[in-house]
């Protein structure tokens, strides 16, 4: 266990469990500590399965759009609002969320945001947005599992010439509807990165490390809309529907699903 995160166990047992016993006397507040740190580079994806159910609940990228690196969230709701870029562009993008700041229904939420920027290079221009340069802040986000609403966070750390991020661990609260302290928690499991990774951007579906695998598209109804053979180890096709998507991707008798937005 890294010291930081044993340091922060304590200010949180000392400090926030009577919240927290209010919210829900049975609440656990779950870590993943990923060993080692997970760097995402430019085109790169890590999957985020906050409880072990082996679907994708959210994914953190360094997208490339037009050449230029792009931090991405996507998860059905993130904390955040619209910046404005010097060049008076707006973007959605995550609130930079220091630790203890609780992820609950009060937060100002970005719901259903397929592509949420949270830090980017516009073309000819420099790195901008709130999270360029930030060390170990955390994004808040939640996701639904049976149709339930969970609050989790994932800790990042951007690098300042935005090429790269570096995601540390991340947590959840395991009862519905209860708040998340973002950077505590009071069980902790360790975590290795996923081999295959799924993402969008724009109207395209991204699939790396699953080379001769085959990709299924399918919409909320469980109806399969498409289906792809994937080439080479960083494949991409196009979808033409717009809304939530169960992307599946088999390979050997092994599935990797992914909820993404388009």
């Amino acid at each position: 266990m890294k010291s930081s995160l044993a340091k922060k166990i304590v200010a949180y047992s000392s400090a926030a469990s009577a919240v927290l016993v209010a919210s829900s006397a049975s609440a656990t507040m779950r870590t993943m500590e990923l060993e080692p740190d997970s760097v995402i580079e430019m085109g790169n994806v890590y999957e985020l399965d906050f409880n072990g159910d082996d679907i994708v609940d959210a994914g953190i990228a360094m997208a490339s759009y037009g050449g230029n690196p792009w931090g991405v969230v996507q998860a059905s709701g993130v904390v955040g609002a619209q910046y404005a870029t010097r060049n008076a562009n707006v973007y959605p993008y995550a609130y930079v969320l220091s630790s203890g700041t609780y992820v609950s229904f009060g937060q100002n939420w970005l719901s259903n945001q397929g592509n949420l920027f949270f830090a980017f290079t516009p073309s000819g221009g420099s790195s901008t947005g709130p999270w360029v340069g930030q060390t170990s802040k955390y994004i808040g986000l939640t996701f639904q599992v049976g149709g339930q609403q969970f609050f989790g966070w994932v800790n990042i750390t951007v690098a300042p010439n935005n090429l790269s991020l570096t995601i540390n661990y991340y947590g959840y609260q395991d009862v519905p509807g209860t708040p998340a302290p973002a950077g505590t928690y009071t069980s902790i499991e360790n975590r290795s990165e996923r081999t295959t990774s799924i993402y969008s951007f724009g109207r395209s579906i991204k699939v790396s490390g699953a080379k001769g695998a085959t990709a299924e598209v399918y919409n909320l109804a469980g109806q399969r809309i498409s289906q792809h053979s994937l080439t080479s180890n960083n494949a991409s096709f196009n979808v033409d529907t717009k809304g939530l998507h169960l992307i599946k991707v088999r390979s050997g008798g092994k599935t990797t699903t992914q909820k993404v937005y388009l």
